[in-house]
């Protein structure tokens, strides 16, 4: 009974996992890293069926952690199976359907890092206390389910993530209470979510237009709307007007030149010209 209330809140978990990353974004990406990741625990964990020396290795026992210093036992029980045939062919379905989801809405970096983190999270409590021995992928798959749940609820707000996220968390809440441990992953994998999902917002969060330096403020009542003020550095293609009457500073000076330039030429055309005493004709007397 006990073991069949437990399957079926696995189940539960992977369907609330697929529906929370229904309305977000995907990613353009390919099968490649989905198998690729699928295959890290596929292929020990088939392996281990033609030769049991792969579990002997890596599977999780706590007395030769403790005892005989093999501290990597708790990091690599994740890729072995202590479930038999059926146990290895549950758990790696249910990894290939929530790494085939993560991938395409966290993307695989993200994926990878998520996966990482609750593997380390996960082995602390093996390294300091006692655990059954054995092994499996649940608690990571489970993880990646409930971090999606993380996800949709700050990336997509709403009325249905909000539900989703609930009901995750009530599955478990309800793992733990019937004694099963997986509820410590799928509660460790929705806080990891909501962090990373966090910072992921953060670093996108597009930034608004800043204040346009060239521009006033609004018109005096009754009075005309004042040109744009110009922005120091800039370059305009339009050419330059010089007023010849300004007598401010900057570009006047041409202006002022030319004028007077223009006048003393015009007062110089009207100016009555007088002939030199060496040039004058002389007069000659008989």
């Amino acid at each position: 009974m006990a073991g069949n209330l437990a399957a079926t809140l696995y189940l539960v978990l992977v369907v609330l996992a697929v529906v929370a990353a229904r309305p977000l974004p995907e990613r353009d990406v390919t099968w490649r890293p989905v198998v690729a990741l699928w295959s890290v625990v596929a292929v020990p964990s088939l392996l281990e069926f033609r030769l049991p020396q792969v579990y002997d290795v890596l599977h999780r026992d706590s007395d030769l952690i403790r005892h005989g210093h093999q501290w990597w036992r708790p990091f690599t029980s994740f890729v072995v199976q202590d479930g038999g045939a059926v146990g290895t062919a549950s758990n790696l379905t249910l990894l290939a359907v929530v790494l085939a989801v993560s991938v395409r809405v966290w993307g695989t970096l993200a994926t990878v890092g998520i996966a990482v983190t609750s593997i380390m999270t996960l082995a602390v409590p093996v390294l300091l206390v006692a655990t059954p021995p054995g092994g499996g992928n649940s608690g990571v798959t489970f993880a990646l389910a409930a971090s999606l749940a993380g996800l949709a609820l700050v990336t997509a707000p709403g009325v249905r993530p909000t539900v989703v996220t609930l009901l995750v968390v009530m599955d478990g809440v309800l793992m733990l209470v019937l004694g099963d441990r997986h509820g410590i992953p799928v509660l460790v994998g929705l806080a990891i979510g909501l962090v990373a999902a966090t910072r992921r917002r953060g670093r996108s969060r597009p930034l608004g237009p800043g204040p346009d330096p060239g521009r006033r403020g609004p018109p005096p009542p009754g009075g005309r709307e004042l040109p744009p003020r110009p922005v120091q550095g800039a370059v305009s293609d339009q050419p330059a007007q010089v007023d010849p009457g300004d007598s401010g500073g900057g570009g006047s000076c041409a202006a002022r030149w030319a004028s007077t330039s223009s006048m003393c030429s015009s007062a110089h055309a009207l100016r009555p010209r007088i002939t030199p005493y060496s040039e004058r004709p002389r007069s000659v007397s008989s």
